[in-house]
């Protein structure tokens, strides 16, 4: 069975491969996406073509990686990721890669609002600058 997936931005496009433990995917945004390993290893997607929109002929790659069972994908947007704090800090890739280590084993809902939490917390509370999409695909 194949399970299309996209991502409001649109950034992000993949494709799910059950039989095959498979996730066939393309990014065309500046924040890569994670795989959250089952044993709790993070593995960012770091491929990335142009923004969409930029170059009508541009041609993006393909890519391919295992996705078994218990592995965890984490897709978001720059509003994710660009949440500032009061000294104007942004939460950034390195702070959410560091974050998730903690969440090995978590479902996929607990895995996003622990994220949102976190980002809340991060910035306490300013308002929000830009979308705030999360995208937490976890395979069984």
């Amino acid at each position: 069975m194949i399970l299309p997936l996209t991502i409001n931005s649109p950034h992000f496009y993949g494709c799910v491969n059950l039989s095959k433990n498979k996730l066939l995917y393309s990014n065309a945004g500046h924040f890569f996406p994670v795989i959250m390993r089952a044993d709790g290893e993070i593995e960012e997607l770091d491929y990335s073509g142009l923004i969409l929109g930029v170059q009508p002929d541009f041609e993006y790659r393909n890519l391919k990686l295992k996705f078994k069972p218990g592995d965890t994908l984490i897709v978001s947007t720059d509003g994710v990721l660009e949440a500032e704090n009061e000294e104007g800090e942004f939460y950034s890739e390195k702070r959410m890669r560091a974050f998730l280590s903690g969440l090995a084993g978590r479902g996929a809902g607990e895995i996003r609002d622990s994220i949102i939490r976190d980002v809340e917390k991060f910035s306490s509370d300013r308002k929000e600058r830009d979308d705030t999409t999360i995208l937490v695909l976890k395979r069984n």
